[in-house]
């Protein structure tokens, strides 16, 4: 969509659906040189022009370096959420960041003189994986305008004019009629187009119960057996020995924003990658269907996650942004959680270090000591990382479009004040 038209309609979401680009440079380097390559990404990662008035879509961005694995190479990653396709925002990425990610990209041996960094870019981009989006219906120009309408209508609430209601139907009167009188936020007033394309009808869910249940009592006795048939193909134990491993350092903040990038290798076989794109396909449907989002996920706190295969099916590569420290995001997946820990055990259960799992799903990830250990061995360093709303956790941002829908409904008794405690 043009910018000429989002600036037009502005009570409308400006994207169809948010993307994620990533793209894996390989970089073969020697064991010596990954220290530089390290320092050099982060000092371009910083010269990078990135900001809301040159990218307003961008949501984050990152760049890492990949340690080497069994049959791959260290690799440079790129990695961003934003607004448009993955082609528009490259496009608007190389045209505004040439020189930068030309320097970046001299890294690699097959980027040569007079190479075109957009279609180098767009020749290792890597596609497929699960995606995680935690604010589907927010675009980055809809949460800025909402939180302005937010602060906004907080700011009226507080002063002395409003004061002098008592009721809270007068207060939304007086809200509704400021705003009305204001032409910054008089599209507050009207509706909310439809749901974004991310998200499955709620009659999924239903379908997907009625489906699902009694698959997963047909397949137990498939799960038992195929466990037991990749025990016996491995020959191996699934825990490594305990390794002391510092746990992740967590923010001050508990609201701060934070991230993981994580890479574990896969166990080898063909059931084992049979097993986990199935996972990741399932899954994948689960996180579409909001009321399953809320019932089985349970918790507010991810921004967005990408899980995908690379290396050609030996590495499982996690992307995570989310609120608060590590420590927390993995004790609200075992405590809060119903189905996480299961995604996590189908998906992670293929993967060398993971903790034990009994019938492939249950287990694992319900020990929270073992998971985090897991996750502090296996996480790689993100070296630079841009996010254009550092101080927003997402429940800030659902409470500020549940706020925004609620002046376009008709409220009144306890929905009307559940509506105004929001502020």
């Amino acid at each position: 969509m043009s910018s000429k038209t989002s600036k037009d309609k502005l009570p409308l979401i400006d994207c169809l659906q948010q993307s994620h680009t990533l793209v894996l440079v390989p970089l073969p380097l020697l064991p010596d040189q990954l220290r530089d390559a390290a320092s050099r990404i982060t000092q371009i990662g910083r010269q990078l022009r990135l900001s809301e008035d040159h990218y307003p879509g961008l949501h984050t961005l990152r760049l890492a370096l990949l340690p080497p694995g069994d049959k791959s190479s260290p690799q440079l990653l790129l990695s961003a959420w934003a607004d448009s396709p993955a082609d528009e925002f490259l496009s608007h990425f190389v045209e505004r960041e040439k020189a930068a990610l030309t320097d970046l990209l001299t890294l690699s041996p097959s980027f040569k003189p007079g190479t075109d960094p957009l279609l180098f870019l767009w020749e290792h981009r890597h596609l497929g994986g699960l995606s995680y989006l935690g604010h589907p219906c927010l675009s980055l120009p809809d949460i800025r305008r909402y939180q302005a309408l937010y602060h906004e209508c907080s700011r009226l609430s507080d002063s002395t004019s409003c004061q002098n209601f008592k009721t809270p139907a007068e207060v939304r009167s007086f809200l509704l009629q400021a705003l009305r009188a204001n032409p910054n936020f008089s599209w507050a007033l009207q509706s909310r187009p439809q749901p974004h394309p991310y998200l499955l009808p709620d009659a999924t869910a239903g379908f997907a119960v009625l489906l699902g249940v009694p698959l997963l009592l047909l397949c137990s006795p498939l799960l038992l057996l195929l466990d037991r048939v990749v025990r016996h193909w491995e020959r191996e134990e699934l825990v490594p020995p305990a390794v002391e491993a510092p746990p992740p350092q967590s923010p001050a903040s508990t609201e701060q924003q934070n991230e993981h990038l994580h890479l574990a290798e896969i166990r080898p076989g063909l059931l084992r990658q049979a097993l986990l794109c199935f996972c990741l396909f399932g899954n994948g449907i689960v996180g579409r269907i909001p009321r399953l989002r809320r019932t089985w996920l349970g918790i507010n706190t991810l921004h967005f996650v990408k899980w995908t295969r690379i290396n050609h099916g030996s590495r499982l590569l996690f992307l995570s942004d989310f609120d608060g420290s590590t420590v927390k995001y993995i004790s609200d997946f075992v405590d809060r959680s119903v189905g996480i820990p299961l995604a996590l055990n189908g998906l992670w259960t293929h993967c060398h270090g993971y903790p034990e799992t009994r019938r492939l799903l249950w287990g694992g990830a319900q020990n929270a000591p073992d998971l985090l250990r897991f996750l502090s061995e296996h996480r790689v360093p993100t070296l630079f990382r841009y996010s254009s709303y550092p101080d927003l956790s997402n429940a800030d941002l659902h409470r500020f479009q549940a706020f925004r829908e609620g002046l376009a409904k008709d409220l009144s008794g306890p929905p009307l004040e559940e509506w105004l405690d929001l502020l």
